[in-house]
């Protein structure tokens, strides 16, 4: 019987040595490393799903309410509250959020609209053709006089990305900041409002045919929680093959 033993138990101890060689071990942990990443992705999509869902109860809880005076909420109560505001555009200070493709490619229009108090909101006044690349955009120019508008507050995006500049003048960004949209156009002659834009619904005198207003902002759950998924599923079959692939390597020891 013991003769038998020691071949048997050499080859166990060859599989061994071999799977222990620095290649293999470099393979080991590429496994492992593949395996953390991946449960790290679907856990991280998992966050936004769950993100995403407050979002929508946010939105859908503050779409349900009536339009109150912008001047009546309190900073940090804003984010997607319609409400109704009065005040004067600044004509020469349109600036271009681009790309927008609601009606097709196109821009959306952003103004000032000065405030009696001395502040300055940044109004998304709609969507025009992707032709007008520089404003003033003809035929949706902003109305001279005091305006009356009722719409969405929306939350200013966490950074801007760079805008580009035309003759030193700011005419097109990528998402809204509003305090820096507003520096760059206004030079600091209005402090601006600088947790929220508004979205243009309705306004009194009634603009032009352009710019046409844009939609509110989609409640729908999006993707993350598939992506979770097959994140979780290329794990399991790094988990699953990987020793497999062991196997086979020893056996052919």
């Amino acid at each position: 019987m013991c003769r038998f033993a020691g071949p048997a138990a050499g080859g166990h101890h060859g599989r061994v040595r071999t799977l222990l060689k620095p290649k293999w071990i470099a393979g080991h942990l590429l496994a492992v490393v593949v395996v953390v990443t991946f449960a790290n992705l679907g856990l991280w999509q998992l966050r936004r799903h769950d993100w995403r869902a407050e979002r929508n109860d946010r939105i859908a809880q503050g779409l349900a309410r009536e339009p109150a005076p912008f001047a009546s909420l309190p900073e940090g109560e804003r984010a997607y509250r319609p409400v109704t505001v009065s005040g004067r555009y600044r004509p020469d200070a349109d600036v271009l959020l681009t790309p927008r493709n609601e009606l097709g490619p196109g821009h959306h229009v952003l103004t000032p609209l000065l405030l009696d108090d001395g502040t300055a909101l940044l109004v998304d006044r709609g969507w025009v053709p992707f032709r007008h690349a520089t404003p003033p955009v003809p035929g949706a120019a902003a109305a001279a006089g005091p305006v009356r508008l009722e719409g969405v507050l929306l939350p200013a995006a966490e950074a801007l990305p760079q805008g580009v500049r035309e003759g030193g003048r700011l005419v097109r960004v990528r998402a809204v900041d509003p305090d820096a949209v507003l520096d760059a156009v206004l030079g600091g002659q209005a402090r601006a409002v600088e947790d929220v834009f508004l979205l243009l619904r309705e306004q009194q005198p009634p603009p032009g045919p352009l710019p046409v207003p844009g939609p509110v902002p989609e409640q729908d759950a999006g993707p993350h929680l598939s992506y979770a998924i097959q994140w979780f599923l290329f794990a399991a079959v790094v988990v699953a093959g990987y020793p497999l692939l062991l196997r086979r390597a020893a056996e052919g020891v």
